[in-house]
């Protein structure tokens, strides 16, 4: 499993959601994560990884072992990672942006 256990110091790291996120996506590895809101967002519409409400080494260690015991749960994660992966391109995200980009212009 990857891990971004992102600490909501700020605003910034609040409401970021951080690239690594995406090259474990694209490397097919499912990800444990804190709790920040992008982060649920993201598990809640993928089911690509586990939230860690309180990231401490013991649940960090929990949680990997948790999904490392029960292959079911590993494979649920897998089939989140190749979803997330197939949806979460620059191909179809740019096309997002340059439909924002021509509202724009219109105006």
């Amino acid at each position: 499993m990857g891990a971004v256990l992102t600490k909501p110091a700020n605003l910034n790291f609040l409401l970021t959601v951080s690239n690594k996120i995406f090259e474990y996506i694209s490397a097919g590895i499912p990800v444990l994560l804190s709790g920040v809101p992008e982060h649920c967002y993201l598990n809640e519409k993928y089911g690509a990884g586990v939230i860690l409400e309180d990231v401490t080494p013991e649940k960090i260690a929990e949680a990997i072992n948790k999904v490392y015991r029960d292959r079911n749960a590993y494979s649920a994660l897998c089939e989140g990672v190749s979803v997330m992966e197939k949806e979460m391109t620059w191909e179809k995200e740019s096309e997002k942006l340059i439909q924002i980009y021509n509202e724009i212009a219109r105006k």
